[in-house]
């Protein structure tokens, strides 16, 4: 059964996504470039057991979804219908082998909680709102970079490269939240697509690879970002 806590939680997601298949128990969105995943946990929101569902038009499907004052929703073997009392609405699903590109593992987040964090804070809706405000205004700084030093963290505007360097910055200090120091860069863009939520920012280190992981954990999905290669 798919809830309308469910779907509200899908329409933050349509910034970043106009494809996804769900699923149960965890339905994980990627972007087109694959630089951004995320993992919707269904079973928080209500949900109960249901097939794989292939959706092409997420935009339209939520919007769909809108237009009703809490209606009752039917998953048929070709669509999902919203119906209220004289008014009802068909959105037919997708051939999920048409989607191939959008059937990523949960697994790849999942995996992330073997490995322990060198960061950790709470990011409040209204830091979110100003570092997304700031990118407008300094619109030639387009990566946001995620530095811990001296047990400090530290999220500040930047240039990603020579060409478009500048002296303005915008920044966050976040005092004895690191246990490591480390420098990442993310693209400025895929913070923009960030639904405006509370988030805990946990930075993920797997120590055999030298490799870092970006994650923002909210109360029902997490979202991982790709670093910017150096």
């Amino acid at each position: 059964m798919i809830t309308k806590d469910f779907i509200k939680e899908l329409s933050k997601m349509s910034s970043i996504t106009d494809k996804v298949i769900l699923k149960y128990p965890i339905t994980t969105l990627n972007s087109e470039a694959i630089d951004m995943l995320v993992n919707i946990d269904t079973s928080k929101l209500g949900c109960q057991e249901f097939p794989d569902t292939g959706i092409y038009e997420l935009n339209k499907f939520v919007h769909m979804f809108a237009l009703f004052d809490n209606p009752e929703i039917t998953r048929t073997n070709n669509a999902i219908e919203f119906e209220t009392p004289g008014t009802k609405s068909v959105y037919t699903i997708s051939d999920l082998s048409v989607m191939e590109n959008f059937d990523q593992k949960s697994s790849i987040i999942e995996s992330l909680d073997n490995f322990p964090e060198v960061a950790k804070v709470d990011i409040s809706v209204d830091v979110i709102k100003q570092i997304k405000q700031a990118s407008s205004i300094y619109n030639e700084l387009n990566v946001l970079t995620i530095e811990g030093k001296s047990n400090d963290l530290y999220l500040y505007l930047d240039a990603h490269n020579r060409f478009n360097s500048s002296n303005n910055t915008f920044s966050k200090e976040f005092l004895n939240h690191s246990t490591m120091d480390f420098k990442l860069k993310i693209n400025i863009e895929n913070f923009i697509k960030l639904p405006m939520t509370n988030y805990t920012l946990k930075i993920k280190y797997n120590e055999n690879k030298n490799a870092f992981r970006i994650l923002f954990e909210s109360e029902f999905s997490k979202i991982l970002i790709s670093k910017i290669a150096d």
